[in-house]
């Protein structure tokens, strides 16, 4: 990360907010396993220091940290959740008292908006699948070298061939060099 300290609670909930904003603009689908997905390119990869520790879990990374704030979010009436048929399921959105917070923190997260931004408009354009994209992502941190960051990919998603998983982690290691915004 970009040596900031992390977030406080009400900044985070901000960007999870302007986050599903962006997302819902790029036509993702906004549940919470994708915006798990999406949040850990955010932090990553765009250097938001949101401070979500990040987990393999049912083959994706998952952050329960984010879970947890999502929780507080809907409690505190920040965002709620839509109803969606089946296969994509009920979507977060903002909720009745979301633009109350985006008010709150629109001066706070200034320094964080564009990197937020041009993270998630980078992550929508690649053209490898997100969830196999942030598992990449999740291997690169975790492993140092390429045989073991191909495994833990082709562990944590059985689907994905050796070539798609070399492909992923080429992209990923691309971005971590590149970076999308100044450290």
């Amino acid at each position: 990360m970009n040596g900031h300290p992390t977030l406080s609670f009400l900044d985070r909930a901000g960007v999870v907010l302007d986050t599903l904003h962006v997302m819902h603009d790029a036509q993702l689908v906004a549940n919470e396993r994708s915006l798990s997905r999406v949040l850990l390119f955010v932090q990553e990869i765009g250097r938001v220091p949101l401070g979500y520790r990040f987990v393999s879990y049912k083959g994706s990374a998952f952050s329960f940290d984010l879970s947890e704030d999502l929780v507080a979010m809907r409690a505190s009436g920040y965002i709620s959740l839509e109803p969606r048929p089946y296969p994509d399921g009920p979507v977060l959105a903002k909720g009745p008292a979301g633009p109350q917070l985006a008010g709150w923190t629109q001066d706070s997260l200034a320094e964080y908006r564009d990197c937020l931004r041009a993270t998630i408009a980078l992550v929508c354009d690649l053209n490898e699948p997100l969830p196999v994209l942030a598992n990449a992502l999740y291997a690169v941190l975790r492993e140092h070298d390429r045989e073991g960051r191909i495994q833990r990919l082709t562990h944590s998603r059985p689907r994905v061939e050796q070539g798609e998983a070399d492909r992923a982690l080429r992209t990923v290691d691309e971005l971590m060099h590149r970076g999308v915004c100044p450290a």
